[in-house]
């Protein structure tokens, strides 16, 4: 079993159904798409907390251990300044190896044309390869044609292979047009060589040049396996070329290869706008509940109403399936509820975004959810009770954009407003406000005496944004609630309704209130007022 998912299911061997797969792809979508970006190395400093000129003058202490670390904050920080101290530092010139890295490394995270030069002479001063080829990375970060020129020369030089690694990743940061030629022609020339393939084709993809599409597109037509198509797959994914649409639907047409599938799917999601949408509703129907969280998940993100019926006929089925196991087993059923949740999400958010008057029977279904139908023990219970959670957060939070006379309903109801959950209850009270029905002003006035402060400002906030007069009095009253939150959520809504009713009251809070930012609200309601 996947570590990452065990870890999460808090005990070995407890899920063996197929959407323990889920897990491990939030982590390999994040990562092909380079939507999970990693912070700065830690070095043990915070890296902003340090005063910025006792970092230039670590650049020069005596430990060596001191001045790599100091090089790296500096990085992080982006100043010009930091790209001069450092060419500074090198010029002394700096003695150990290892700091040396690490400027020049620094120089080009740092990216400044200032320093080219000390890049480019690296490769005759130093006569070490790890080093050569970590000032070839630092040129694809500087970008520059000359930059570009530098690196492609040593693509095809006589040189060390490691060298010429770094070389073809320094293209790939630079990701310029020029870039993209010189890797595109070392590629398709062979000149990389076995070894070097894998590492163009990366660095193609990480360009995230559009350009980039042509030449993977090529080499993934000679591709007749999936440990070559894979890689290249991968590259595709991160130029997200809507070029690349026909090339992965037919892979996807053709290969039973599960990991592919996945890593395809992925691509095509990133490749297009409305171009995608036919391919990744059929993938819906996918055995691979991974290619249908994918395909789900693009969806989503493409907010394209013409897919909302399979979406939503998609969500239906699976509520079904869910349901059943619920009434059946309960928690017993756990791992396989927590897995369909898991991909009903997306799905479920996408049919609220573009799609929800026609979600509306679902939506009040799903509200209606309980937890646990049994009292069966099950380590995964607290699991399975978050995962019905989060389907009727996005119920309740669809049922807003139903323009619908049952939604009012649910939404004042005990699943709504009268649940016992606060949370439920601070959206609906969002919900009621964007439903903006003629009993919404009622309803929100009364949530203003919830017991729970976040109940409170979400009621606040929302009776702010309907064109009623009503409220303006028990928002009045707000104004001297015990938490800061709510009484500056009702100065902001006093504000939009332009209520005069509120201005010594205002007054009060603008001068003397405990909370900054309910002052701030005060004084911002009062001007709107006064322009009104």
């Amino acid at each position: 079993m996947d570590p990452l998912f065990r870890n999460c299911a808090g005990q070995q061997g407890l899920i063996t159904s197929p959407y323990r797969l889920l897990v491990p792809l939030f982590v390999s979508i994040a990562l092909l798409l380079g939507l999970w970006t990693a912070t700065a190395r830690a070095n043990g400093w915070e890296h902003f907390a340090v005063p910025y000129t006792a970092l230039l003058e670590a650049l020069s202490f005596d430990d060596p251990g001191t001045r790599t670390k100091a090089a790296e904050s500096l990085a992080v920080r982006g100043d010009l300044s930091g790209t001069e101290a450092i060419l500074d530092a090198l010029a002394r010139p700096e003695p150990d190896p290892d700091v040396r890295q690490s400027f020049y490394n620094a120089l080009g995270r740092l990216g400044h044309l200032e320093s080219l030069e000390v890049l480019t002479t690296c490769f005759d001063e130093e006569d070490r390869d790890e080093l050569q080829s970590t000032c070839a990375r630092a040129l694809g970060g500087i970008g520059s044609d000359p930059a570009v020129e530098t690196l492609g020369g040593l693509v095809n030089a006589d040189i060390s292979i490691r060298v010429r690694a770094g070389a073809i990743d320094g293209l790939g940061l630079a990701g310029s047009d020029l870039a993209v030629e010189v890797l595109e022609d070392a590629l398709l020339s062979g000149q990389g060589g076995a070894s070097l393939r894998p590492r163009l084709i990366a660095s193609l993809g990480r360009t995230q040049n559009e350009r980039a599409a042509e030449p993977l597109l090529k080499a993934l037509k000679d591709a007749n396996s999936p440990r070559q198509q894979a890689p290249i797959i991968r590259a595709l994914a991160g130029v997200a070329s809507p070029r690349s649409v026909p090339a992965l639907s037919a892979i996807l047409e053709t290969t039973v290869d599960p990991g592919l599938r996945i890593l395809t799917t992925i691509a095509l999601v990133t490749s297009g706008e409305g171009a995608v949408a036919p391919a990744l509703t059929s993938l819906l129907d996918d055995p691979q509940p991974a290619v249908q969280f994918a395909a789900a998940r693009g969806l989503q993100n493409l907010k394209d109403e013409t897919t909302g019926p399979a979406l939503l006929a998609f969500a239906n089925n699976t509520y079904t399936e869910i349901n059943t196991l619920l009434e059946t087993g309960g928690a017993a059923n756990a791992a396989e509820i927590i897995g369909l949740a898991s991909l009903l999400e997306p799905v479920l958010q996408g049919l609220a975004d573009f799609y929800a008057p026609a979600t509306t029977t679902l939506f009040i279904d799903l509200a209606g959810l309980e937890t646990a139908r049994d009292a069966t023990a099950n380590p995964l219970s607290p699991a399975l009770s978050n995962a019905l959670y989060q389907m009727r957060r996005i119920a309740v939070f669809g049922l807003g954009y139903t323009d619908s006379e049952d939604a009012f309903a649910v939404l004042t109801g005990n699943q709504g407003a009268g649940s016992r959950d606060k949370r439920l209850r601070a959206l609906s009270a969002r919900s009621l406000g964007v439903l903006e029905h003629e009993g919404s002003v009622t309803a929100l006035i009364q949530l203003l005496e919830d017991e729970a402060a976040e109940v409170r400002w979400a009621a606040a906030d929302a009776l702010g944004r309907l064109p009623s007069s009503g409220q303006i009095a028990p928002l009045i009253g707000r104004l001297s609630d015990r938490d800061g939150r709510v009484r500056t959520l009702s100065a902001g809504a006093l504000g939009l309704l332009g209520a005069e009713d509120a201005v010594v009251a205002l007054n009060e809070i603008a001068a003397n209130d405990t909370s900054e930012s309910a002052r701030k609200a005060a004084a911002l309601a009062l001007e709107q007022i006064r322009r009104n």
